[in-house]
């Protein structure tokens, strides 16, 4: 379908691969991080820097207080 994948390996590393010259259609992150920031912060802050960005939430679990923390525009995966 055209797309290319990068993958990351932590919150970091994904925000260097969006502030390279790489062209991003589509974010997927995992809702649970295993940093101190969880996928609603990554895709907060990757909107920032790419304006119109789609993103895609996967889960196994969420809570009301981590589903209230995601922008209704964002797709959620249930894993």
């Amino acid at each position: 379908i055209g797309f290319s994948v990068h993958a990351a390996a932590s919150t970091h590393e994904a925000l260097s691969l969006i502030d390279s010259d790489a062209d991003f259609d589509i974010l997927l992150t995992d809702f649970r991080l295993s940093e101190t920031s969880n996928g609603a912060q990554l895709a907060r802050e990757v909107e920032s820097r790419v304006p119109g960005i789609s993103v895609i939430v996967m889960s196994g679990y969420l809570s009301i207080e981590d589903a209230d923390s995601l922008d209704p525009k964002w797709v959620l995966v249930e894993k």
